[in-house]
């Protein structure tokens, strides 16, 4: 017989709570192991499996559904990081770093058990990572006391089908006490958007074994496959089209030919071919719209494409009069014979529309816009964002002396993705890391204080190919029900009539880089007196980096392969951080928090271009914690600054930001069946150079004469917004929610989410408006079995995500989903 008790024991003490109250458990994720969460001097927001379950947090769009500082931007659909304090995350697994992502999937929650949401950048003996903050995963643990496991079945609006089995129990592996976890989810659904959907499958599997007194084994894998498109979407937009929801109607004239195998001449839709072309990329309007809305006066001041004199007006190259009358600036290498033989591989035919022109508009004609749904988007139902993930990792724990804890962790992952969209954008990625770490924790060293120390290693290896070149979003009308060929741009891998693929020959775009961390750290938990201590800590880290072009840009130049080899090198990354901690009483914490060195923001995929990469950080924190009333109320309220560079993968360069904000949140029991969370924050982020290549402003006139083109250019600061304020985001939230659970099982939750009117864009020239949003959930709760019925936005608010603020603002908006619902039936066996 083998006595499995004491471990067995232990490890049940270690298993996460499910309470609503966020002090219920202590903290692993910020500083030292096992820290009381008033004791932690940074903001920490703690989602236990209830809180997730509560808020509906399937992935990192929702977490604005809960805490301060926690914010939605629509990074073209796919949210891959979280956003926290205005800025990307980064996101850890079980205390290691996991490969960036800002859109290539959203990060799977099929592994993690709960959630732990730490504001500012990582103390010393994580990886370095974002200054916004990171998430760390919890994994599933395997189940110590008995062989037990649930199924869950989901169902709700728009075709969401998930099913999710959890299983587990103790074991023996060889005569070591053992437990093992098995967890697979898999998820069929469409959305609220027209063509997006979101399919997944992951297989996860842990296991924990006591392989001898002193040496325990935590050890798991996670295979994730996710299959989807890019949600971009509305194009074209205007302050109309957000008030209103008037969206401007028409195609451009026809350039699809045979020799771009039936789709659009993707040249006569570059700078700067169309711009010497301008009835190409003016928009045209059906027929029957135009003679019904437009008076036969005006009707007579845009090109007819019925007839071959509209033909002839269209498709036709500017002289070089106009050229030089219109002030168009054409580069040296501009080749006007390569022009005029593109547009000689257009056959133009009759086609019942009529385009604008500049005269039209001269004479008092209007743009015709129509009623749109927030469904409906730019999405190609042949468009797909479908990526791979594997990670696994192997925690070995040495307990020989109760005075010194060794904890040797390693993790592996390996991400793929590949997108492409019809609309001329694709990206393939892949990222494999190999990292390990040694963490040595010893309370007598040093009297009267708590030390960690130790090293790490990690190798990524990374390459990113990507086609940006020619994106002209506004080119397609989404309101015409179907996808014509003439808004369909060859993109990414598939072959152009040169034979050729499209991966961008600019410097931004491709990039292959393998990346090789050393790292020393330390921190300390010093303890002056019952009343005072301060955590300090300190990291060197050493980076050693190579990149080249990858080898698939058929595209690409020596002169550009050269530039991208010159980005290889080194650097030493170094951060240090004090934090002290003043205990008011027992219960209530005043802290401080001031933290210098470097963060890493790599580009889309993974990789890196050199140096840029490392961004200097900086932040400054004073908060305030406590709990009381017996544990009842738990508070939390910080004011900070920080500052940072932020990549810009367009420009592949460095750009500087800071920020400057205030939250508060409130854990609440006042009475045993209520539980009130409560948050607030206040949020801006500026900008401190100029903006660069970027979108730029377009009304309604202005879509309807260049409507076919990718709206961007090199930028100028605009005089609206002359210290740079970041748009995308709200800058103060207010969330309320309320839980209420009667004792024979029966639950009410629900509450508003306010946020205040924002902008969209840097020039100010688009603001979206406040909103509150109401979410509730009806749950009923036995031994055996749950269930859950929750309505998101219950009351159909009209809302709006922000953009990609720099590239994607001027172009792209998404109004958020209508009323959806979810049911959610669980059984525990």
């Amino acid at each position: 017989l083998v006595d499995l008790e004491e471990f067995k024991i232990e490890e049940l003490s270690l298993e996460k709570s499910d309470s609503l109250m966020p002090t219920d458990r202590t903290v692993d994720s910020a500083f030292m192991a096992d820290m009381d969460l008033i004791d932690i001097p940074r903001s920490v927001m703690v989602l236990s499996p209830e809180a997730m379950a509560q808020f509906q947090i399937r992935d990192f769009s929702d977490l604005n559904k809960v805490g301060a500082g926690t914010s939605r931007i629509n990074y073209y659909g796919v949210p891959g990081a979280p956003i926290l304090r205005g800025a990307k995350g980064g996101t850890y697994f079980n205390g290691m770093l996991r490969a960036f992502n800002r859109n290539e999937m959203p990060i799977s929650f099929g592994s993690l058990e709960a959630l732990d949401v730490v504001r500012g950048p990582a103390p010393s003996h994580l990886e370095v990572t974002n200054i916004g903050g990171y998430v760390n995963f919890i994994p599933k643990s395997p189940f110590f006391d008995e062989n037990r496991g649930s199924i869950q079945l989901q169902a709700g609006s728009h075709d969401f089908y998930n099913v999710k089995v959890d299983s587990g129990g103790p074991l023996l592996l060889g005569s070591k006490p053992s437990a093992y976890r098995v967890s697979i989810t898999g998820q069929s659904a469409d959305s609220y958007y027209d063509n997006v959907s979101n399919n997944f499958l992951s297989i996860y599997g842990s296991v924990k074994s006591e392989l001898s007194k002193n040496v325990k084994l935590f050890a798991g894998a996670e295979y994730y496959r996710f299959r989807s498109n890019e949600n971009v979407g509305w194009n074209r937009p205007t302050q109309a089209l957000i008030d209103n929801g008037e969206y401007v109607i028409g195609e451009s004239p026809d350039i699809s030919t045979p020799v771009w195998n039936g789709v659009a001449n993707r040249n006569l839709t570059e700078w700067p071919y169309n711009t010497i072309i301008p009835g190409l990329v003016a928009l045209a309007v059906p027929g029957d719209i135009a003679r019904e809305r437009i008076p036969a006066s005006q009707l007579t001041l845009m090109h007819n494409l019925n007839l071959q004199v509209g033909l002839d007006q269209t498709y036709r190259v500017l002289s070089q009069e106009e050229i030089d009358e219109r002030g168009i600036f054409l580069p040296a290498w501009f080749n006007r014979s390569f022009a005029e033989a593109e547009l000689a591989t257009i056959t133009p035919d009759i086609q019942d529309a009529y385009v604008y022109t500049p005269e039209y508009f001269e004479n008092g004609g209007q743009v015709l816009t129509e009623k749109i749904n927030g469904s409906t988007v730019l999405a190609d139902p042949n468009d797909f964002a479908d990526s791979e993930d594997l990670i696994a990792f192997f925690d070995f724990e040495f307990l020989g002396n109760p005075d010194r804890r060794i904890e040797w962790k390693n993790f592996l992952e390996y991400l793929n993705t590949q997108k492409q969209s019809s609309y001329g954008y694709a990206i393939d990625t892949q990222q494999t890391i190999v990292a390990s770490k040694l963490l040595i924790t010893d309370k007598v060293l040093i009297p009267r204080t708590k030390l960690q120390y130790g090293v790490g290693i990690r190798y990524t290896d990374a390459w990113m190919v990507q086609d940006f070149f020619a994106e002209p979003f506004s080119r397609r009308d989404i309101t015409s029900g179907t996808i014509s060929s003439n808004s369909i741009i060859l993109t990414g891998s598939q072959i152009g009539p040169d034979g050729k693929n499209f991966w961008s020959p600019s410097g931004g775009a491709n990039v292959a880089s393998g990346l090789l961390q050393t790292s020393v750290f330390a921190q300390a938990k010093v303890d002056f007196n019952d009343s005072f201590f301060a955590l300090v800590s300190g990291r060197i880290e050493y980076a050693d980096f190579d990149v080249s072009l990858p080898p698939q840009v058929d595209r690409g130049s020596p002169s550009l392969e050269e530039t991208l080899a010159s980005g290889s090198g080194h650097k030493t990354i170094t951060s240090i951080s004090l934090n002290p901690v003043i205990k008011l009483d027992e219960n209530f914490s005043l802290y401080g928090a001031a933290q210098v060195g470097t963060s890493m923001d790599p580009t889309q995929g993974g990789p890196i271009f050199g140096e840029d990469n490392f961004a200097e950080a900086k932040l400054y924190e004073i908060g305030l914690k406590g709990s009381f009333a017996e544990n009842s109320l738990y508070f939390s309220g910080a004011v900070y600054r920080w500052e940072q560079n932020r990549f810009n993968t367009r420009d592949a360069r460095s750009e500087p930001l800071e920020a400057e904000g205030l939250e508060f949140e409130m854990t609440w029991k006042p009475v045993e069946p209520l539980t009130l969370i409560v948050s607030f924050d206040n949020l801006q982020v500026k900008r401190n150079s100029s903006l660069g290549f970027r979108s730029l402003v377009m009304t309604e006139q202005d879509w309807a004469l260049s409507g076919g083109i990718l709206n961007a250019a090199g930028g100028v600061n605009p005089p609206s917004n002359p210290n740079l304020i970041y748009p995308g985001f709200p800058e103060r939230n207010l969330k309320l929610f309320a839980i209420y659970q009667l004792e024979n099982g029966l639950g009410f939750a629900g509450g508003p989410i306010w946020q205040d009117a924002f902008w969209l864009n840097f020039d100010r020239t688009i603001r979206l408006p406040s909103s509150t949003v109401w979410n509730f959930n009806c749950f009923y709760k036995t031994d055996s079995w749950e269930t859950m019925l929750s309505i998101e936005n219950a009351f159909d608010e009209d809302y709006f995500l922000g953009s990609e603020p720099v590239f994607g603002a001027n172009t792209l908006v998404t109004k958020a989903p209508d009323v959806e619902g979810t049911l959610t039936v669980t059984i525990f066996f």
